[in-house]
């Protein structure tokens, strides 16, 4: 959340940082950047803040804060990481960066924090809402596996029938669909399960 009064202009750049910019983050720390960091900056090119990281002590909610902008996004975990330890910035924000999160969370992460502010700061008045700014040009596709059902026993090694299978995995929120002959399986992976990639993590969740 960033003030809008604050921030010298009404649009968040995301870029590279220079080498040597500094900025202040909210807890009093005057940090010197690197090109490796990922910065917000205002329209101007002041730095609002290291992305998914820690943000800068002027831009950020005061108590006479009355207009803000929210930003809700997904990033490199490589990324957050570095610029955690190079700076000793370890705060919520980048430790949860720093893991594997899917970008398709941040519609529904978004909306909540909306519904959240009018709920409580605005008295539920929703027109006090200006609107959404989607940015993602390559959404995330979801990872589809062929699965043999006998994976199950040979790398699992209990025995699991094929519709049994099939109801676990649905209801843990995974498409299935068996082929013709109900040999093998397509499981489609939801999009929050960043951690499954190839059969033996299906046999896991079976």
């Amino acid at each position: 959340a960033f003030d809008l009064n604050r921030m010298d202009g009404k649009k968040l750049i995301l870029r590279q940082a220079s080498k040597g910019e500094k900025f202040t983050t909210f807890d009093k720390v005057e940090l010197e950047l690197t090109p490796e960091d990922c910065v917000f900056a205002s329209e101007n090119g002041r730095v609002l803040g290291i992305a998914g990281v820690i943000g800068e002590i002027e831009s950020g909610i005061h108590e006479d804060t009355t207009d803000i902008l929210l930003e809700c996004a997904g990033y490199d975990r490589v990324s957050i990481r570095k610029s955690m330890f190079r700076h000793k910035a370890m705060t919520d924000a980048g430790l949860r960066h720093s893991h594997d999160l899917s970008s398709s969370h941040c519609d529904y992460a978004l909306q909540r924090a909306i519904d959240l502010i009018v709920e409580l700061a605005c008295d539920g008045n929703s027109n006090s809402v200006q609107g959404i700014d989607d940015q993602y040009p390559n959404p995330e596709q979801n990872r589809e596996i062929t699965f043999d059902p006998n994976e199950v026993t040979r790398l699992g090694g209990v025995t699991v029938d094929l519709d049994t299978q099939i109801d676990i995995l649905r209801r843990l929120e995974f498409e299935v669909e068996p082929n013709t002959d109900r040999t093998l399986l397509n499981v489609v992976v939801p999009l929050f399960r960043t951690e499954i990639f190839e059969s033996a993590d299906i046999v896991e969740e079976v």
